[in-house]
């Protein structure tokens, strides 16, 4: 069957990133899955902040705000992120890898591309339900280096088939292979992440610091370099994107 006739939402959905002879071979829509960073929130949400409320009912004295505070960013954080997951549509073409964003609470739409060759995909996991990780870009312009790709593939012998009719090969667990470099900025809900584990975690030294001043100023400090070292680039980012109709991010993209 034709590719237009069997990709025809995916590729209404990818419109503004496919080239006018591009061709789709694969597409498929990201499915969220309970993984280790979403069950880390949840472990969290009841040790941090569940017990500790726990303890202060038991007490008879009221649960403090920064508590409340604390469970509600992580409650946003883990629907946002399995929102954000759902939105997201994986293709391959006869010239590229593309994974697209789809445009969410006032966003444009964005997409990675990366142009394919012999070894693009550098780490394949393979899960017992069948599913599989194929990882092949790594972006460059965050506050660390996020790996990103084709996750929790379901069609995994359909994906695999059209690589390897385009040569392309699955590397083994013992084969090691470098991520295609891409300047894009850490994705929004990396950084809430990297912000809410920063927080915690200078919560709780704040909590077991035998003078509270100390623990308070650190909190503090930790605070403002996190903060304020990646808001100037991720501002003038955000608004570029908002000037924009989307945004395309390639291993050749100096922005």
């Amino acid at each position: 069957m034709e590719s237009g006739r069997v990709f025809t939402e995916e590729e209404k959905t990818a419109a503004f990133v496919l080239q006018a002879d591009e061709t789709v071979l694969w597409a498929e829509r990201r499915r969220p899955r309970w993984d280790r960073k979403k069950w880390g929130i949840v472990v969290i949400i009841f040790f941090l902040g569940g017990l500790e409320a726990a303890g202060l009912l038991v007490a008879g004295m009221p649960v403090t705000a920064d508590t409340v505070a604390v469970m509600a960013c992580l409650l946003l954080l883990l629907r946002a992120t399995w929102v954000w997951e759902a939105h997201t549509l994986y293709l391959l073409t006869d010239k590229r890898a593309i994974i697209v964003e789809e445009p969410l609470w006032g966003r444009k739409p964005a997409a990675v591309a990366v142009p394919l060759q012999p070894q693009f995909v550098a780490e394949c996991k393979r899960r017992a339900n069948g599913s599989a990780d194929y990882f092949f870009v790594e972006y460059t312009h965050g506050i660390v280096p996020s790996p990103d790709g084709f996750r929790n593939v379901r069609m995994v012998q359909a994906l695999e088939q059209q690589l390897a009719a385009m040569g392309i090969s699955v590397p083994q667990r013992w084969e090691s292979r470098g991520l295609t470099e891409v300047p894009r900025p850490t994705p929004v809900l990396a950084i809430c992440w990297t912000l809410v584990m920063a927080w915690i975690v200078f919560y709780i030294v704040g909590d077991w610091a035998d003078d509270r001043s100390w623990g308070t100023c650190i909190q503090v400090g930790v605070w403002a370099v996190v903060l304020l070292l990646p808001i100037p680039l991720l501002m003038l980012h955000f608004l570029r994107l908002r000037k924009e109709p989307f945004h395309i991010y390639t291993p050749e993209d100096n922005q």
